[in-house]
């Protein structure tokens, strides 16, 4: 079935565009959410008279994604979460995360937009891209800090917490075999 796209669909096209698709996709998901129109002769003459306007709307979203894209380019997005030992975060730092501390930095950007090159577990900088449009990306950084001090208070006592462990399981083993060597010398002999 062809149709004609309203509106830019992500993986199908960009608005004014005449696409192919199925029949129940078309009529269950595009037509519904008035996503697209049936291609049909009348409607093709409808989309060939409002043709400049969706050049224009296309033409004035690229321009915003770009000044968009300039003004995050390079920029740092620092967060504070909670953690645990070793600088870890407790779960992971989501799409939805940086998206907020964008928006509190006055960059209101889509979470699904968002592209982390990696997950971010732990305490660290980490690059990460936002695709404002098919057209225009821009890379930042994520800086991610752990709050509550653990991982310094952690990092202090690890080397000696296993130290002090290594000098128990030897007093511990030594403890077994006095108390075997006693347990043999009492056992009678038969």
């Amino acid at each position: 079935m062809k149709v004609v796209l309203m509106d830019d669909v992500k993986g199908l096209g960009n608005a004014g565009e005449l696409v192919e698709v199925k029949r129940g996709y078309a009529n269950n998901f595009l037509f519904r959410r008035d996503l697209a129109i049936e291609a049909t002769p009348q409607n093709l003459n409808m989309v060939k008279t409002k043709q400049k306007a969706f050049e224009a709307k296309a033409q004035q979203r690229l321009e915003k994604a770009t000044s968009l894209a300039k003004e995050i380019q390079g920029k740092r997005v620092v967060l504070s979460l909670k953690g645990g030992e070793g600088g870890r975060v407790y779960g992971t730092v989501t799409n939805q995360d940086i998206a907020s501390a964008l928006a509190e930095m006055g960059f209101e950007v889509e979470k699904r937009d968002i592209v982390c090159k990696e997950q971010i577990k732990s305490a660290g900088v980490y690059p990460v891209d936002v695709r404002l449009h098919p057209e225009v990306s821009a890379a930042f950084e994520v800086e991610v800090k752990v709050e509550g001090g653990k991982e310094v208070a952690a990092a202090e006592k690890k080397p000696a917490a296993k130290a002090e462990a290594v000098e128990e399981k030897t007093a511990a083993d030594a403890d077994i075999e006095t108390a075997s060597e006693t347990s043999a010398e009492e056992a009678p002999e038969a």
